[in-house]
Parts: structure tokens; C-alpha cells; sequence
């Protein structure tokens, strides 16, 4: 009976330890990871917001003609910026590590076919990951967001396109500029797309790659949990612009 009773003990601790240590690691490991952007994902996805903002004159219910003017990044379900690294973890093998933030502002100026002005500032401190131990880790090591709260894209020279833009046209372009992360400031030439609409515009930032080192980025890596992160990670970014 004694001896019953010992193996019975052993077996329930052996589960509650199991279930702890499987816990913990799920809580790192974290969930499914977002599909990477697109143009065609983000325009389904606003397509019904962008019926309702389009700018109208007189009341009529006519479209405004042309698109020329000021173009600012309005908040909500649907914007950000973010990155995608991948990672090795014990046990488990590699991951591909997504983080994205909400908090995004900026605006750029189209006149005719010239691009000019762009700016887009993403408050990392609002980063988000599928894992809240490693979104809390992010704010002291790797990007170190209680330091470096702010990432900045800024457009160093206007953009001339082949033709100006008409309403419901597709933009597939790349702007020069230079991106400042962790504090660091770089030159790089970025892709972009859009689709335009006369009230609302949908921009996508392609995935693109941008190295860990060039910005003074140290891994944060984790003994006996992750075991090994690239490089270079890929930054991206799905807005929304109204005039």
C-alpha cells in the first residue's frame, strides 16, 4: 500500500512539473504568427472603410478629382509597423518571431507623379509579440524600447514616378531615405506599394531585410530557452493614408 501510494505521489508531481515547465514554455514559445504583408490582404481588409472615406464635393456624393495634396497615417485596426526574426528554441527548433506596434504617425506630399516629404514614426514601446515575457524582454535588451521608444523613417530626396496617379491606381515604387533604430541612423532604399483611392490610401512596406549589427542590436538571447537568433531581421509595415 505504501509503496502504491509513493508511485502515486511521484506521478502527480512528475504532472504538476510537466505542466509548469510546459506552461513557462508555451508562455515564450507563444502562438501562430502572422501572415507576412500584402498589398492584396491590406486592400481587402479596408476595402469597405475606404468606400466610406472617400471625399466628396458639395455634397453631391462626387469624388473630389485628383490626388495631390497632403497625405497623413490615420490610427486604428489595421496599421502598423513591425519585424519578423527568426529564432531557435530549445526543443522546439526554429521560429519565426513577429512583433508589431500600432502606435505609427507620419505623412507624405504627392504632387503630379513626385513623391515627396515621406515620414513615418513607429512608437516601439507599444510593440506586441506572441509571447509577453519576450515583449517585456524587448524593453531593456535587443531593441531596447524603454531607451530607444522610437523608430523613424524619413524620405531624403523626392520620388518622380513614371506617371501621376489616378484614383484607384496601383503604386509599386521604392523611396530613398534613412532609417533610425536603436538610435542608429542608416541610409536605405525601401519598398513600397499602394493602392489610391481619392479619400483613403492603403501602403504597404514589403518585407525587408535590415541587419541586426548595422543598428547596434545585440541578441537577446536566453541560455537553455532561445538558443540562437538571425542576423537579420526583416522589417515591415501596413498603413493607411487619408487626404
Amino acid at each position: 500500500m505504501q509503496s502504491s501510494r509513493s508511485r502515486i505521489v511521484v506521478l502527480a508531481a512528475v504532472v504538476v512539473v510537466g505542466l509548469v515547465v510546459g506552461g513557462a514554455f508555451l508562455w515564450w514559445r507563444g502562438g501562430d504568427t502572422p501572415s507576412e504583408v500584402s498589398l492584396a490582404d491590406a486592400v481587402a481588409a479596408t476595402s469597405s472603410t475606404a468606400a466610406g472615406t472617400a471625399t466628396t464635393a458639395g455634397g453631391s456624393g462626387a469624388v473630389t478629382a485628383g490626388l495631390d495634396g497632403t497625405w497623413t497615417v490615420r490610427t486604428g485596426d489595421g496599421v502598423f509597423v513591425g519585424f519578423r526574426i527568426d529564432e531557435e528554441l530549445a526543443g522546439v527548433g526554429g521560429k519565426n518571431v513577429v512583433g508589431r506596434t500600432p502606435g505609427v504617425t507620419g505623412s507624405l506630399t504627392l504632387t503630379g507623379k513626385t513623391i515627396s516629404g515621406l515620414v513615418v514614426e513607429a512608437d516601439l514601446t507599444r510593440i506586441d509579440t506572441d509571447s509577453s515575457q519576450r515583449t517585456n524582454a524587448l524593453r531593456t535588451r535587443g531593441l531596447q524600447t524603454n531607451t530607444y521608444p522610437t523608430a523613424t523613417f524619413r524620405q531624403t530626396s523626392p520620388l518622380d514616378l513614371t506617371e501621376a496617379p489616378t484614383a484607384g491606381a496601383t503604386v509599386r515604387t521604392a523611396i530613398v531615405g534613412e532609417l533610425t533604430v536603436h538610435g542608429v541612423t542608416r541610409a536605405v532604399t525601401v519598398p513600397v506599394e499602394a493602392k489610391l483611392d481619392a479619400g483613403l490610401a492603403v501602403v504597404v512596406i514589403p518585407p525587408f531585410e535590415v541587419r541586426l549589427a548595422d543598428f547596434g542590436i545585440d541578441k537577446p538571447l536566453v541560455p537553455g530557452r532561445v538558443l540562437s537568433i538571425a542576423d537579420v531581421a526583416v522589417f515591415e509595415a501596413q498603413l493607411q493614408l487619408t487626404r
